[in-house]
């Protein structure tokens, strides 16, 4: 019987572990996505100049926000929850306005933000 309850706690910590845990998201899964978004984001930021100089400088601090979760391992979701929400919109936001992109990479960089929301939720 010790033998089976072991099996089993190892089990659950092992797909804790791929997935993250009841009290965080693993690094692996995550971070590289966030990453991305947070990087076009800024390039939006930075590229938007119908942005005054506080309020890009807001929105850059919220993504480095972000990256500093990142940083983490597991990523606690509900501050990066609470973190990640206003990049994710002000990113789908600048993505749809984006004519430069082609409707398949609109699509793509949508979808990539709809997974994180999805990982995040």
């Amino acid at each position: 019987m010790k033998t089976f309850l072991a099996s089993i706690l190892l089990v659950l910590t092992a797909s804790c572990g791929i997935l993250g845990t009841s009290t965080g998201l693993s690094q692996q899964n995550v971070a590289p996505a966030a990453t991305i978004v947070c990087n076009r984001h800024d390039s939006y930021v930075n590229s938007d100049a119908g942005l005054n100089v506080q309020s890009a400088q807001e929105f850059l601090s919220q993504s480095a926000a972000v990256r500093g979760l990142l940083a983490n391992d597991p990523i606690p979701v509900a501050p990066l929850r609470a973190a990640l929400t206003p990049v994710l919109d002000r990113y789908d936001a600048y993505v749809q306005a984006d004519a430069s992109l082609t409707a398949p990479q609109q699509v793509t960089r949508l979808r990539s933000s709809e997974l994180l929301r999805s990982l995040i939720e």
